[in-house]
């Protein structure tokens, strides 16, 4: 897991493979205000994202997630929320178990969980060793507007890539 700021202009993202690199500046210079909450796809089913509109919940709901095939990017445009965090350590009780068309894992307890706090401008990177549970409230409910970017994991091994635009 990869926490980063987008807002301010720092080098931290000069250390990431070219296509997150790439991905983080397509986040920074995208007005999504005048976007729906709908899936846009950028390179086919490699590289897509989803505008999600929610209200935050109470982190004894919900359940943690693991993905086996895309790196997620989430990314907050208002509000704030917790994120659990922690590695699959085989002691986590699996809810469902691997859906292929969906590419995730339902969790539903994790051992050794902690919280991370994303605020407006803020992202987390989530590689597929990641277990992870977003929309967490952090002291009440609140409404947040978020883009979650799925990656194919196997782009990140691609050293030339052409600047990323919404299809």
């Amino acid at each position: 897991m990869i926490i980063g700021n987008l807002i301010s202009d720092n080098l931290e993202t000069e250390l990431l493979p070219p296509i997150i690199k790439e991905t983080l500046n397509l986040l920074k210079k995208t007005n999504f205000n005048n976007l729906e909450n709908i899936k846009y796809k950028i390179i086919g089913d490699e590289i897509f994202l989803i505008i999600d509109e929610y209200y935050t919940k109470n982190p004894n709901k919900g359940n943690a997630e693991q993905h086996r095939i895309y790196i997620d990017i989430q990314y907050i445009l208002s509000g704030e929320e917790n994120i659990g965090v922690c590695y699959n350590d085989n002691e986590n009780e699996i809810l469902n178990s691997y859906n292929p068309d969906k590419d995730i894992i339902l969790f539903k307890t994790v051992k050794n969980e902690n919280l991370v706090t994303l605020k407006k401008g803020m992202y987390a990177i989530f590689f597929p060793t990641d277990i992870h549970k977003p929309g967490l409230s952090i002291d009440k409910e609140q409404k947040v507007r978020k883009i979650i970017v799925k990656i194919d994991k196997n782009l990140l091994h691609q050293k030339n890539i052409s600047p990323l635009e919404i299809q």
